[in-house]
Parts: C-alpha cells; structure tokens; sequence
C-alpha cells in the first residue's frame, strides 16, 4: 500500500503523523507532573541543572539523579538544600538546617545527607549501588520530606523532631511520605527503590506480585511494592 503512495501523499501522510504526536506530547503535558515519563538517564543535564540547581549545593558525583528528582518539585525551586556526602548512618536523610527552624520556610535551609559507604549489607543500598532509576526513587523521598518540612511552622519542626522517638508515629510519617512522593508523579521511581530494597536483602518475592497493597497500612512504614502499585492507580485516576 505504501509503495503505491505517491510524493506527495507520502508527504502529508508524513505531516499528519507528526501532528498527531505533537498533540499527544502536548496533551500529555497538560494533566500535570503526575505522567512524568521515567527515564533511565538524563539528556540534557544542562537544562535541568538552570531550572531547578538554583540555591542548591549538589555533589557532582549524583548531579543527575538529584537534579532528576528535583524536576518532580517545581515547589523548591526557590528553597536552599545542600546535598552532603558523608560516611555511615543511613543510606539518606532530610533535615532542616537548626539554625533555620524557626525561620519562615522561604528562608530556611534544608539538608540532604547521602552516605558514602554503610558498614554492612545497608552499603548496597546507597546511591553508589544503585542504578539511576531507584536512586531517584529514593531522592524523590527524602524531597518529599523538604516539601513537608517547608509547610510546617518551627514549633511543628521541633515536634516532629519529639515524635522521632515514636515507632507508630514514624510507621505513618514515612508512609505519609511515600504517598507525598507517588503524588508528585514519581511512582515508578519509588516503585524501583523499593523494589531494590527488597531485592538486595532477599526478599522472597521483591516485587510482591501477589500481595495486595493495602492504603493506609502504616505498619509497612515504607510502601510495600504492591501498595506503591495501589497508590500509583489512585493518581491515575
């Protein structure tokens, strides 16, 4: 049939096709950051580097999966977070810098600390080991926790800061927290972090395929694959 096709026709036929793939690109746009494409890697790390890398201090070792993370959260664009490198402790944390608590947001600064090396099997599950899709997955969490450290007053700060001694608090803070991640359109980032996790500790069944996620099981602390997936459907919707 197409070689029947004259130049001409093959030309419009040519047009017609890429004006169809401008409309979906552009409609795909439209219904916000919850259809982020996920991407494997960063084309054009220039790019992304002018609009989101201002007032922000980012190693260059992990410059693209945090400048991946920070496209999901126009919201601090305009936030000062230093991104620091250290050695132990957990694979990543958050946290408001204690001179700034009882600042407004706008002129608080925030930290991220990635650990370098973990002593232990938890070396595996940081940022050096992982591969580009779950180490933004995991970003992608601890910005959800500066986006909610952003909206909360000092006094708010400082009892959060009291009911880290919680375990049932935590168990629904960090739950909370994934859900805020999933929102923001990063579903199958996080999908991949948790993924991973369970992959490198030997989970019997890492992606959970048999599992049904359960909303609002706060004991998982972090969402379970299988209730990352049932959060992930709510937001399509």
């Amino acid at each position: 049939m197409y070689s029947r096709m004259t130049s001409k026709t093959v030309h419009y036929f040519r047009l017609l096709i890429a004006g169809i793939g401008i409309f979906f690109v552009y409609s795909v746009q439209a219904q916000g950051s919850n259809l982020h494409v996920v991407a494997d890697s960063v084309s054009d790390i220039g790019a992304l580097r002018t609009e989101f890398g201002n007032h922000k201090k980012i190693p260059a070792t992990f410059e693209a999966p945090i400048l991946q993370a920070l496209s999901f959260f126009p919201e601090l664009k305009n936030i000062r977070i230093d991104f620091i490198l250290r050695k132990g402790y957990a694979p990543l944390s958050a946290r408001p810098t204690f001179g700034g608590i009882f600042r407004s947001a706008k002129k608080r600064k925030y930290k991220v600390f990635i650990s370098s090396s973990i002593n232990g099997e938890w070396d595996k599950f940081t940022l050096k080991n992982m591969a580009f899709v779950p180490s933004v997955g995991i970003l992608g969490h601890e910005l959800s926790h500066v986006k909610n450290f952003a909206k909360m007053s000092g006094l708010g700060l400082v009892g959060l800061g009291i009911n880290h001694m919680s375990k049932k608090y935590m168990n629904r803070f960090e739950f909370l927290t994934d859900s805020l991640c999933i929102s923001q359109g990063m579903g199958e980032y996080l999908l991949a972090s948790a993924i991973y996790a369970r992959t490198i500790f030997n989970a019997p069944d890492p992606e959970q395929l048999d599992v049904k996620g359960e909303k609002g099981n706060y004991s998982e602390r972090y969402m379970s694959p299988a209730t990352i997936r049932r959060y992930m459907e709510d937001v399509k919707k």
